[in-house]
């Protein structure tokens, strides 16, 4: 049997001013990609964790933690328009500060068989995205005295905003295509999609400490193929 497996992930943020949460794996992470994959697969739910850490030696290490849920919604044989929902949550915290972004989210998407073996979903995703630091651990250079670090001086800064929200949106499109052959001798199955998404459409502001940060819109374009 001869397996082809082909997928293809292209993110393109134009002028951005920030950096969305990200894992090496992004073919395992679905609703991240494109709200349009929710409740797109084989099953009736579908949990996915994630976890990742960087610059462990250093100390204080960059950690990235993902969760999400989806499932299809009264789908039955799945020849009728239905449903999909999920829900997701990533969170972000880096260095001795725990600086970072905390960002759940609600999918919701409308799957449309449009022939036997294809599917078309749109969908659109809701969520709040918080970003926080703590500066108690901090230190500023105002505090070394020209021998060693003093944390009892005074470290001159006066920053009040250090944790703020706003709300997101994304939407995404989504066409699929599914066949299968079954037989005593043999079984092929063929599979491909593609699709594309934008997020941040509600281009959030946060003012955060000292700056006033806005996110503009990611595209994002997706495909994959499956040949047995």
């Amino acid at each position: 049997m001869k397996k082809i497996l082909l997928s293809i992930f292209a993110l393109s943020n134009l002028f951005c001013l920030a950096q969305d949460v990200h894992f090496s794996q992004v073919y395992n992470n679905p609703l991240h990609v494109n709200p349009a994959n929710v409740g797109g697969f084989i099953g009736y739910e579908r949990v996915v964790l994630n976890y990742r850490s960087q610059w462990t030696s250093a100390g204080s290490p960059y950690n990235t933690m993902g969760f999400s849920y989806d499932m299809p919604m009264f789908q039955k044989d799945g020849s009728k328009t239905h449903l999909g929902l999920g829900i997701s949550v990533f969170n972000d915290r880096a260095g001795s500060t725990k600086m970072g972004t905390t960002a759940p989210a609600l999918t919701l998407g409308a799957i449309v068989p449009i022939s036997k073996h294809s599917k078309l979903t749109s969908a659109i995703q809701a969520g709040y995205t918080m970003r926080s630091v703590n500066l108690g651990s901090a230190t500023w250079a105002s505090q070394y005295d020209g021998k060693e670090y003093d944390a009892a001086m005074a470290s001159g800064e006066n920053i009040s905003n250090t944790s703020a929200g706003a709300f997101d949106m994304a939407a995404g499109l989504r066409f699929s295509y599914e066949k299968k052959l079954e037989s005593f001798q043999r079984f092929n199955f063929s599979k491909f999609d593609f699709g594309g998404a934008v997020y941040h459409i509600t281009k959030p502001k946060f003012n955060f400490l000292a700056g006033n940060d806005k996110i503009n819109y990611k595209f994002v374009a997706q495909t994959s193929a499956r040949f047995d």
